[in-house]
């Protein structure tokens, strides 16, 4: 039998849904002009950085263990240095 998480937790969910929802269909506009839309690498960047603070709470907070952070987070350093490194080509390409 499956459970049902509680109502608090479904809202948070169902927030979440909706928000990530939205930001890859902007990620998706974003990349039909990526020149001209690449202000949306810094957004993107500003969220990620956002996510890394949830993360780096949470493992302070001792609700994650370092073996399941420290992994995303390697990945979202790498996120964010790739997304600054193409926002800067693309400055210099549009140039």
């Amino acid at each position: 039998m499956a459970s049902v998480p509680e109502t608090p937790y479904r809202y948070a969910m169902g927030f979440a849904g909706s928000l990530m929802l939205e930001w890859t269909i902007l990620l998706l506009w974003a990349d039909r002009r990526p020149i001209e839309r690449r202000g949306v690498l810094i957004i993107t960047i500003v969220v990620i950085l956002g996510l890394m603070g949830s993360s780096a709470f949470s493992l302070s907070a001792g609700f994650m263990p370092a073996r399941s952070v420290v992994p995303v987070l390697i990945v979202q350093v790498a996120l964010i240095l790739t997304f600054a490194s193409s926002y800067i080509a693309s400055r210099r390409a549009h140039e």
